[in-house]
């Protein structure tokens, strides 16, 4: 079973498919696998330059990755593709939304791009032909990847600023105005790298997380929703980190946290429904990372997806509750 169809087994069947041959050790995640498995596109092993990052609407896959400072696409494993001309030198990100999928990239001239595919999400997404082309956002500038998740309202987009502007800085589009509101600064929050965020469905919260500007630990902050004001930024436990962590919330209403550390290691977390914080754990299998990571989510299943050091890409089961 492809993994963006256990969306309707998890949901269909309490106990949905895991992909684990061996329990994860107590402090891990629950459902963290102990086995990698390699991504796929056009049927062949993926090589990626940067992070790739992957959505789902729980009946197919979108793919988006880096390679020659060239953006790739890739629907269900198939073929790459790319839409129009699209240049980077950091990750691009692709979400899920109310449409069907938008993907994000920081172009070389440091503008940041978008695209979105025009079909209802209950037709064909995210296929070849199906892409709008890329639109700049206007006034919006970055030198590293963005990061958005999307509500049936909009998209909260988060980024930090260009060159030496370290701020983290959001804006959101609304569906019904079709347009980007301006960049504001998240409660005074600076770092070195790009935030990541994410939406709590069951809270009616945004969470971001970022590497702290001066001692490297992790930090994450709220936004209820429709409110214009984000917490005071609270440090995750102590661990270290060596570029952006990352954030994904569960139907459920957990979220998960991933670091990087200087060795390349992961550690990981989860932020219960009461907000509380487990302890930080190492990744089970202690594989090492070129990269930023990047976590996919369907429904009660998240997926953990790592750039490795030779630049092949795997994925394995990361949580399930």
């Amino acid at each position: 079973m492809k993994r963006w169809q256990l969306t309707a087994a998890a949901v269909a069947v309490a106990t949905a498919v895991s992909l684990t041959n061996a329990p994860a050790a107590l402090a891990n995640p629950p459902g963290e696998s102990n086995s990698w498995q390699p991504e796929k596109v056009g049927g062949n092993d993926l090589y990626s330059s940067d992070t790739m990052d992957e959505a789902s609407h729980g009946t197919e896959l979108v793919q988006v990755y880096r390679n020659n400072d060239f953006v790739w696409f890739s629907f269900n494993h198939g073929a790459a593709f790319r839409v129009g001309v699209a240049n980077t030198q950091v990750a691009p990100r692709v979400i899920t939304t109310r449409e069907g999928y938008a993907a994000f990239h920081t172009g070389i001239d440091g503008n940041i791009y978008w695209s979105r595919t025009t079909q209802r999400p209950e037709l064909i997404r995210g296929a070849p032909g199906t892409w709008g082309p890329w639109t700049r956002i206007g006034g919006q500038t970055t030198n590293q990847s963005v990061s958005a998740v999307a509500t049936n309202q909009g998209i909260m987009m988060v980024y930090r600023g260009s060159g030496n502007d370290t701020r983290v800085f959001q804006s959101w589009f609304d569906f019904g105005s079709g347009q980007w509101q301006a960049a504001a600064q998240i409660n005074g929050g600076n770092s070195p790298s790009a935030p990541t965020v994410t939406y709590n469905p069951v809270f009616g919260e945004f969470a971001a997380v970022i590497r702290g500007q001066s001692d490297n630990r992790v930090y994450l902050s709220y936004q209820h929703f429709g409110q214009p004001q984000w917490t005071p930024w609270s440090r995750v436990r102590d661990v270290t980190v060596a570029s952006s962590p990352t954030i994904a919330a569960t139907a459920n209403g957990d979220m998960i946290i991933v670091g990087r550390d200087t060795a390349g290691h992961l550690h990981l977390t989860t932020v219960n429904r009461s907000g509380g914080f487990e302890q930080w754990s190492d990744e089970s299998t202690h594989w090492q990372a070129l990269t930023q990571p990047s976590i996919t989510v369907l429904a009660n299943l998240a997926f953990l997806i790592l750039t490795g050091l030779n630049h092949q890409v795997f994925y394995k089961q990361v949580y399930k509750k």
